[in-house]
């Protein structure tokens, strides 16, 4: 049994009316397991700043409930709270000066412009040797089903979109960046640290409290370099750990 089956991550979410009542939990997941006891089970739970007075207990229940670590990625997000220009580093902060003076600019896109986008991030991918994680038509549907969940933004030089990226609201004060993509011939000016500057700002405007880049590891394994990248742009990293019984 895998929980979440597709989704980035699972786990128990309580509506809370006051306290959370850990007993309660404790025995959600004690039924859990016994329905699915003759099966292997993982678990994987959200990084460590969402909803901590959610999740922080679970992960205490999990282990005392015979759980056991399988691995833990390294995630990483921009706080809003606290994330200023300045917590990029040197380098970024050059290249946003650099797109600002050849006048590239970010824009939230409308649902009707997705195709431009998932064109623009399905290039990049197949040069890397792989395939984005979702159809266009996919996306589509999850664009008129969740017509408020789902938003893209576009990086553009002149008329020409030269970053991309598809964003998913994870509840009303976190904007996970779901994909993301640049154009080749674009690279040198580095147009991801600007496409990252257009959705800050608008995350900060409408109120959000988070930006939550993913995870810079696979299944415990860092990317040293995609690590890099996200903290460059100022961006925390936080545990995100997955559990088996």
């Amino acid at each position: 049994v895998e929980s979440p089956g597709r989704a980035t991550f699972g786990g128990v979410w309580a509506r809370m009316v006051g306290k959370l009542d850990s007993e309660l939990m404790r025995s959600f997941y004690q039924k859990f397991l016994k329905r699915f006891s003759s099966s292997t089970i993982n678990l994987h739970l959200p990084p460590g700043y969402f909803h901590p007075e959610i999740f922080g207990i679970q992960h205490k229940i999990i282990l005392e409930e015979g759980g056991q670590v399988l691995y833990s990625d390294t995630s990483f997000h921009i706080d809003l709270m606290s994330w200023t220009p300045m917590s990029m580093s040197k380098g970024n902060r050059k290249k946003l000066r650099q797109c600002r003076e050849q006048f590239v600019h970010t824009t939230l896109l409308s649902s009707k412009e997705i195709e431009i986008v998932y064109e623009l991030i399905r290039v990049n991918r197949q040069s890397l040797g792989v395939d984005p994680s979702i159809s266009l038509d996919a996306l589509q549907r999850a664009f008129e089903t969740f017509p408020e969940i789902y938003q893209c933004f576009g990086t553009f030089m002149g008329e020409k979109l030269i970053a991309a990226a598809v964003t998913v609201l994870l509840s009303e004060d976190i904007r996970y960046v779901y994909m993301w993509a640049d154009d080749a011939d674009h690279r040198s000016i580095s147009p991801v640290v600007a496409l990252c500057d257009g959705i800050i700002n608008d995350s900060m405007k409408i109120g959000l409290r988070i930006v939550d880049l993913g995870t810079a590891s696979l299944q415990g394994v860092i990317d040293e370099g995609l690590a890099r990248f996200k903290q460059n742009l100022g961006a925390i990293s936080t545990q995100k750990i997955s559990y088996t019984f």
